[in-house]
């Protein structure tokens, strides 16, 4: 069910570990359509969704802006 509202990148369907949610086995039918969709919000490389799928969470079809590194080069100043 999980096909219809996203399509995979990069990858081929199989097992992939998320440091939020674990390991998740894209070569199953019935995964939860909620946790993929939060993978997506967080910027994963891995999932965007199709055109069904923005309609279904009422998405628009802009791709969500990546978010940036935690850590900045401008936040540690180089070591003298």
């Amino acid at each position: 069910m999980w096909r219809q509202y996203f399509k995979l990148k990069n990858i081929i369907p199989g097992r992939v570990h998320f440091a939020r949610l674990g390991i998740i086995d894209f070569s199953r039918d019935d995964l939860n359509p909620v946790d993929l969709k939060t993978l997506v919000d967080e910027g994963s490389p891995y999932l965007e969704l199709t055109p069904e799928g923005c309609e279904y969470f009422g998405s628009q079809l802009e791709p969500q802006p990546k978010p940036t590194s935690r850590c900045r080069k401008a936040d540690h100043p180089p070591k003298v």
